[in-house]
């Protein structure tokens, strides 16, 4: 990582200042334009993305409702 920061510090010199420097909507920023994004055959949409989510979330559910009747008192 330093070997390359110290390289595009040489290539530009105005942002010398910046280095090490907090910047808080990076994450924010990397999200949305970062290029992790999937696209194409096989890439999921918002939507269906949400709908496995509450799927697997609602199959938890189920799975401990079934465990708390095992349990004896």
């Amino acid at each position: 990582m330093m070997i390359i920061a110290s390289t595009l510090l040489q290539k530009y010199t105005d942002a010398k200042g910046l280095y090490g420097v907090a910047f808080p909507y990076y994450e924010t920023l990397a999200a949305i334009y970062g290029k992790g994004t999937a696209i194409g055959e096989g890439a999921k949409g918002i939507s269906e993305a949400v709908t496995n989510l509450q799927e697997e979330i609602a199959a938890i559910g189920d799975a401990n409702e079934d465990d708390e009747d095992k349990v004896s008192i």
